[in-house]
């Protein structure tokens, strides 16, 4: 049984939640020796985790800013991927579901790549099925429709002002070739 002080616990999580969980990230900012040194049990690691996504999750429910909300689904890859989380995948469907209609084209790009990304990464398409054809609908959709990118990600440089419509598009089309049946 793991035995911790209030302290060193509240210390140990800050750390985690700092970094998202990242024990690259805690590494490459020298606080990796110290939070190692708490013994941090991997089951209660994967309590965090959870409750990392979920504050993740709450402010893209507020966030309406296609930025940001685009900053927030990489983080959250990120932590999904780390900790082979496949119920965050499923989070990220659901909430793409529900929203997808209010997003530009680039953050609906993302999100796809991001989703299959992370079912490439977890080797787990042949479970996921729906998923794929829900990203690769979206994929269609970018060919298809008008482009509309928000103002928001050339103001923060997400997207350099030179990119054509065309090089969203092409690139919407490859990630659709590489997801062929």
């Amino acid at each position: 049984m793991w035995k911790i002080n209030r302290k060193n616990y509240d210390d140990a999580k800050e750390i985690f939640i700092k970094y998202n969980g990242s024990h690259f990230q805690m590494e490459r900012e020298f606080e990796y020796s110290k939070y190692k040194s708490y013994r941090v049990p991997k089951k209660l690691e994967q309590t965090w985790i959870y409750e990392l996504e979920k504050i993740f999750f709450d402010k893209l429910e507020i966030e309406f800013d296609e930025n940001t909300i685009v900053d927030i689904l990489i983080d959250l890859k990120q932590i999904i991927l780390q900790y082979k989380d496949e119920k965050g995948l499923s989070l990220i469907v659901k909430y793409a579901n529900k929203n997808i209609v209010r997003f530009d084209s680039f953050t609906k790009l993302m999100l796809a790549e991001i989703i299959l990304h992370i079912i490439n990464k977890l080797n787990i398409s042949s479970t996921q099925i729906d998923t794929i054809n829900f990203a690769r609908t979206v994929l269609e959709d970018i060919c298809s429709q008008p482009i509309k990118i928000a103002e928001s990600h050339f103001k923060n440089g997400c997207i350099p002002e030179y990119m054509s419509e065309d090089t969203l598009i092409d690139r919407a089309k490859k990630e659709i070739e590489n997801w062929v049946d």
